[in-house]
């Protein structure tokens, strides 16, 4: 997964999972980078099960952004989901 996609400005869509991953990474370090300082103990096992649900969370968006995808296509609706204002997509 490449982390800078969610910046990209390339006309292809980020799709809404990819960002959400990266800003709750961004967040689990910040709050892990506070909880230090403010002189809380390290805990890998807390932070790697932390970050395992956030990169689950993720697979499971996905998963589910790519079922969307699928059925829209086979339904001739627009392949977007994140598009709302697209033909088909149901958008107002």
């Amino acid at each position: 997964m490449n982390l800078l996609r969610a910046f990209n400005a390339a006309p292809a869509p980020t799709e809404s999972h990819t960002a959400l991953v990266l800003v709750a990474f961004i967040v689990l370090v910040l709050f892990q980078g506070f909880a230090l300082w403010k002189g809380q103990e390290f805990s890998p096992s807390a932070f790697g099960e932390a970050l395992g649900v956030v990169m689950g969370g993720g697979g499971v968006a996905a998963l589910g952004q790519g079922y969307l995808t699928r059925e829209r296509a086979r339904a001739g609706a627009s392949v977007r989901p994140d598009n709302p204002d697209a033909p088909g997509a149901g958008g107002i």
